[in-house]
């Protein structure tokens, strides 16, 4: 694998290739995605369509570069990014927003986990945390998204992805956005976009909405988070990791 060549993978398959390479020679590699693109772009676009359960994307030196998906599905603790980087040996993945918003997610390799993540995150007003010392992260908050689900604690494996559910939040209601680290709930479900999105997609092969939470990276808890599981609470900055922010 060289910088510039593409990589497909899935929960099973991995299939890279050079830009040089004829369409006609890379297409049959394809089909054990089940996915027939006619061209790259359409190749690319897939992840933001009908198969977001897929990983499309372009290396670029050592970092495994991907588009961010529209629909908010922010994978980082995949178990497919996870294979990829440690059998190429690449340093991590970056994933840029292709609908302008200024979030670059930077992951290094280590952060890459391949498993459930230990910790996640919300985001939030700063005005709420009074509220969230007292009774912890409740479901009955209103969502922060109109079509989103409901009596449900909503969570990211990447810090990053809760600053942008932040910086909406704080836009919404005032106050500053803040970054809340948790402990990952015992009792969790898929959350509503990757149970919407991937769950219920009948292009995505895999329907095991455990599997696909965690390839999304974002969780949904039924349950309110005590404040006693809420390990830290930081103010986001764009583009660096977690531990760097400031502590609130």
């Amino acid at each position: 694998m060289t910088s510039g060549d593409y990589v497909v993978a899935d929960a099973e398959h991995t299939c890279v290739f050079s830009n040089d390479e004829p369409w006609a020679d890379i297409l049959p590699r394809l089909a054990a995605f089940s996915i027939a693109p006619a061209t790259l772009q359409e190749l690319v676009s897939l992840p933001t369509g009908k198969r977001p359960d897929l990983l499309v994307g372009r290396l670029f030196g050592t970092i495994l570069r991907l588009p961010a998906l529209d629909i908010g599905l922010e994978p980082i603790c995949s178990t497919v990014i996870h294979r990829v980087v440690t059998k190429y040996g690449l340093d991590g993945c970056q994933r840029v927003r292709a609908d302008g918003d200024p979030d670059t997610i930077n992951t290094p390799r280590a952060l890459i986990l391949g498993a459930l993540p230990g910790y996640v995150y919300h985001g939030t007003s700063d005005l709420n945390l009074p509220t969230i010392r007292d009774a912890g992260l409740c479901t009955d908050q209103p969502a922060n998204w109109p079509n989103g689900g409901r009596d449900h604690v909503y969570l990211a494996a990447e810090a990053q992805v809760s600053a942008f559910h932040a910086r909406r939040t704080a836009a919404k209601q005032g106050g500053q956005p803040v970054v809340l680290k948790c402990r990952l709930p015992t009792t969790w479900v898929a959350d509503h976009d990757v149970n919407l999105q991937m769950v219920q997609n009948s292009a995505v092969p895999s329907a095991d909405p455990v599997f696909l939470a965690q390839e999304a990276g974002l969780f949904a808890t039924p349950a309110a988070i005590p404040w006693s599981d809420i390990l830290e609470v930081r103010s986001p900055v764009l583009h660096e990791r977690f531990d760097t922010w400031s502590e609130v």
